[in-house]
């Protein structure tokens, strides 16, 4: 398979994997569709920043972004764009050390 630009797959504990990646200077980690990784980066606290786009549109279903247990997760809105659209970008920041 082959990756474009600078992606790499990750396998095997995916959690250690992720804390060696940004312990580099490679730039920003992205996961842009998978929810599995989502729910392991949250569960491990490695998530640094989230950015929640919602559409004025509602749907029956459909993936979660968060994990199921119900442990939480402090975050801090840094930014907020709304679009001619109506499409609402959410930045937050994870909040070290929150209970």
């Amino acid at each position: 398979m082959s990756w474009a630009g600078n992606a790499i797959p990750l396998s095997g504990d995916v959690p250690a994997a992720v804390t060696e990646l940004k312990k580099g200077d490679g730039g920003p980690i992205l996961d842009a569709r998978s929810s599995t990784l989502a729910h392991t980066l949250f569960a491990d606290g490695l998530v640094d920043e989230l950015r929640l786009m919602v559409f004025p549109v509602a749907i029956g279903g459909g993936l979660r972004v968060f994990p199921e247990d119900r442990g939480k997760i402090a975050l801090e809105l840094t930014d907020l764009v709304r679009y001619d659209s109506g499409v609402l970008l959410q930045v937050y920041r994870s909040v070290a050390g929150a209970t």
